[in-house]
């Protein structure tokens, strides 16, 4: 009997011992696997980071550059060249052709919400309410309105200050879900300055970037397989210390125009 109970807790050592080997072999795994993903996000971050200084480097090259030979120069967009061990592409960005909302004057909004199928008097009506609403006073223009023509259950009363983003001008009063799904499209708060489809033979004062502001973007695959972009809005002329100055932003996303009489309405 003394036997058989000694071989009994053998046999419970030796299957505690087999289950505590297995447990530790499975957290061993684990922390092995822990370790290795650590690792690689680690080496990823660590390439990100570098991808990103080459975007930084080659858009600021291309804007020096911009701001070197003007306006001409935008014609030889795009650029690619070598940073480093990658190659990087800079080229106007999609925002460049885009109507600016907080640049546009009554003038480009009322041709735009023509083009979008309003009546003459709506689009005009529309146009100066956007001008309202982002101006820096609360004196109304004369088919326009300021805080007075929303209602009091209105969510958003015109704030007097730009746009920060297109989504925004669904606060002004007019502008419905369907007519500004089908403006969207065309539209941005981080657009350029619209430049002459000719690019060549232009004056000195004609070629000169001051005061404008031009959309661009960079793209760099590395040799891994990793692509990165990176969207700026370079100012030019609006510092006395750089030939430009970038504007923080980010770009949206919206597919073309493509308006209706049922999204106008």
């Amino acid at each position: 009997m003394t036997r058989d109970r000694t071989r009994k807790d053998t046999g419970s050592a030796l299957l505690f011992v087999l289950w505590t080997s297995l447990l530790v072999a499975v957290l061993l795994a684990g922390a092995t696997a822990m370790v290795q993903q650590q690792a690689r996000s680690t080496a990823a971050q660590r390439l990100d980071s570098r991808l990103d200084a080459q975007l930084s480097s080659a858009l600021d090259l291309v804007a020096f550059d911009l701001a070197l030979a003007g306006r001409a120069a935008v014609r030889d967009l795009p650029r690619s060249f070598p940073v480093d061990d990658a190659v990087v592409t800079v080229d106007l960005a999609r925002q460049q052709g885009l109507m600016d909302i907080n640049m546009a004057d009554e003038a480009r909004w009322t041709a735009l919400l023509l083009r979008a199928g309003l009546e003459p008097d709506r689009a005009r009506q529309l146009a100066q309410r956007i001008l309202d609403w982002r101006d820096n006073d609360t004196r109304p223009r004369s088919a326009g309105g300021e805080a007075e023509i929303y209602p009091e259950t209105w969510p958003r009363k015109p704030a007097n200050r730009p746009f920060v983003s297109v989504e925004e001008l669904l606060a002004v009063r007019g502008m419905g879900p369907g007519l500004w799904s089908c403006l969207a499209p065309a539209l941005t708060v981080f657009g350029g300055t619209p430049l002459p489809q000719d690019q060549t033979g232009l004056s000195g004062d004609l070629n000169d970037l001051t005061g404008v502001r031009v959309a661009l973007t960079a793209r760099v695959d590395s040799e891994g397989g990793r692509s990165r972009e990176r969207f700026a809005l370079a100012h030019f002329g609006a510092s006395e210390t750089r030939p430009f100055e970038w504007v923080v932003a980010a770009p949206e996303t919206f597919a073309g125009l493509a308006c209706n009489s049922e999204g106008a309405a």
